[in-house]
């Protein structure tokens, strides 16, 4: 059997789950259910989350539905009290991205992570397959039937990674550059365990990883990619809107609260970054909160009057280009920084 991190599940639905996960898995997996994940953005409730080594972790929405139709091009879900709604993929994202932030700062590492839409008072049907599969390639769906034994399940596990590595392949637009996934092993499913089931805030570690904040205009986005992917290959965590703000939030919330988490703001510096209203709020909010500023020029520009005086007091680099001892300098600067 499968062992269980925290609680029991909630509804039936979930229970269902719980009684084939504990029954059916091996040992070597750790089941969480029915738990809240903290996030810059206040908690997020999760169905489920199945930690597999050298599989992945598999994120579960768990749907006590009785039935599922496509009309007009759209998923519809029936309750058990004949109330139908559409189905909307967006929460489902949302945990998946949530759990993998919580495993990222809080346990320093960075698994593949997939996402599961389980039904499991349905059975699947081909026709209903090759809809869900048009209207929704990159999506993984678990019915009753997949749950008859630990090969079949681990088998429709096994399909997920290979759809999500065909998207990737292909590539489809991704939020987490695939080459910082690192392979979720026996010891790292322990430690999680462990620390998740005792309570302990912290891994065998003096601190959770460094966590910047990246400021920049979006004109210099692919700069701005490169510089994340090699902060982020050192051990510190870049946090920046276009990666971590859903869209249709409200902005300035979601990155006040994650200026004041964060333990540096760096902010690229350009003729563009001068003149946008994000760039100046963030800049002016980490001002504000005391965070430790580092500015580093992208490109030769004409300075304006307001960064002028207001970056008097801070020493700066430029770097036009990735340079790696500029890179080292900036790492070296965010961890030898004190974290609350």
């Amino acid at each position: 059997m499968a062992r269980l991190i925290g609680s029991k599940p909630r509804t039936s639905s979930e229970r269902a789950i719980y009684k084939f996960v504990m029954e059916q898995l091996p040992d070597y997996i750790y089941a969480l259910f029915s738990t809240s994940i903290e996030t810059i953005n206040g908690p997020k409730d999760c169905d489920a989350i199945l930690f597999i080594p050298h599989m992945g972790v598999y994120v579960f929405e768990i749907k006590g539905a009785r039935k599922i139709s496509v009309q007009d091009d759209q998923i519809l879900i029936h309750d058990m009290e004949d109330k139908t709604r559409p189905y909307r993929p967006e929460k489902l994202d949302a945990m998946k991205f949530a759990v993998l932030r919580h495993l990222r700062v809080k346990f320093g590492i960075l698994p593949q992570i997939y996402d599961i839409q389980c039904f499991p008072r349905i059975n699947s049907d081909p026709e209903l397959n090759r809809q869900l599969t048009a209207l929704y390639p990159g999506e993984t769906f678990l019915f009753a039937d997949h749950l008859k034994d630990s090969f079949t399940f681990l088998q429709k596990m096994h399909e997920c990674r290979i759809r999500e590595k065909r998207l990737l392949d292909k590539d489809e637009p991704s939020t987490i550059d695939p080459r910082l996934f690192c392979d979720l092993t026996d010891q790292m499913a322990h430690n999680i365990f462990h620390y998740w089931e005792t309570g302990m805030k912290e891994p065998d570690r003096p601190s959770r990883p460094p966590m910047l904040f990246l400021s920049h205009s979006s004109l210099n986005a692919v700069y701005a990619k490169e510089i994340t992917e090699d902060i982020e290959s050192k051990g510190v965590f870049v946090w920046h809107a276009t990666d971590d703000i859903p869209i249709g939030t409200f902005y300035k919330d979601k990155e006040t609260a994650a200026i004041e988490e964060s333990d540096a703001f760096l902010i690229l510096l350009s003729s563009a970054s001068q003149i946008s209203s994000e760039v100046l709020y963030e800049f002016e909010t980490a001002k504000k909160l005391g965070k430790p500023i580092l500015p580093l020029w992208i490109e030769d520009c004409e300075i304006n009057d307001y960064f002028k005086e207001n970056l008097q007091e801070y020493q700066y680099r430029i770097m036009p280009k990735l340079d790696a001892k500029i890179m080292d300098e900036i790492v070296e600067t965010i961890k030898a920084l004190p974290q609350d």
